[in-house]
């Protein structure tokens, strides 16, 4: 097992080089992904070499003795500012406001404010039950995150005692702006309208007046919408957009606006990233 593990580790960094090479940062990410748990499940293996008997530990006291780390961890990330699972954690109750929702693993690795390497490396060992790492902080499913269920209401008190809740956090993210301009467009608009504003064959101008002839919004509003969407899309932030509003809870935005949100993020799966982004 421990072989066949090499065999990976070392295989996915050859493959990692090479897509380096072909500047393929979807594939980079996945590579140092595979990378990194790789080496945690080394990590695991090899313990056992030196272990005559392996003792069997059951799933409750795996999961007591998780809990009891991050309860004891993570009050001292905050008082660390300048560690990197500081600045991991932080990013994500600020854009999940405070774990209300669950967010993209791209999202939170494009805010941290830390290169894909540091990302990866720490982000998987706070999803790890591994004895060395951080402390279970994540569950992911989906490439989606959102707080381990189990220690989820100990760290929202702890930021809300601390703070450092999204209302009033000092803390600031590169590319919230996507967030704003969201909120300039309506969500229910970048939905309806997507297509359109993800066009390469519809000028801007043609949009404005679609948006004229079809809404109630002032002219000025129109303007801006149709500004604020194509700066979400060119921007490379759509998906995450579409992200927000799947997982929205405002009641403006009703089950089939989610429905067609997904269905879009969907589709911008199956379509080469060139071709996401309008001109």
């Amino acid at each position: 097992m421990i072989n066949i593990t090499n065999e990976i580790l070392e295989d996915a960094k050859i493959a990692y080089k090479e897509s380096v090479l072909i500047n393929n940062d979807t594939l980079e990410e996945q590579l140092l992904s595979i990378i990194g748990n790789a080496k945690l499940l080394l990590h695991e293996l090899q313990k056992t070499i030196y272990t005559p008997a392996v003792k069997e530990v059951n799933e409750a006291e795996v999961q007591s003795n998780a809990i009891a780390k991050v309860k004891k961890r993570v009050p001292l990330w905050l008082t660390r500012p300048h560690q990197k699972n500081y600045k991991i954690l932080v990013t994500y109750m600020e854009l999940s406001e405070n774990d209300s929702y669950p967010i993209l693993l791209s999202l939170l690795e494009n805010n941290s404010g830390l290169d894909s390497r540091e990302f990866i490396s720490h982000y998987n060992q706070m999803k790890s039950f591994a004895d060395k790492a951080h402390g279970k902080i994540f569950e992911e499913e989906n490439r989606q995150v959102r707080l381990w269920k189990p220690v989820s209401e100990f760290i929202v008190n702890l930021f809300q005692e601390n703070n450092l809740n999204i209302n009033n956090s000092t803390f600031s993210i590169q590319n919230k702006k996507f967030v704003r301009d969201l909120q300039s467009v309506g969500q229910s608009c970048f939905v309806k309208y997507f297509d359109k504003f993800n066009s390469n064959n519809i000028d801007r101008s043609e949009i404005i007046e679609t948006l004229k002839r079809e809404t109630d919004y002032t002219d000025h509003s129109c303007e801006s919408r149709a500004s604020h969407a194509r700066s979400i899309i060119k921007s490379g932030f759509a998906v995450d957009a579409l992200n927000l509003i799947v997982n929205s809870s405002s009641s403006k935005v009703d089950k089939n606006t989610r429905i067609k949100a997904q269905k879009l993020i969907s589709q911008l799966a199956m379509m080469n990233p060139v071709n996401q982004t309008a001109i």
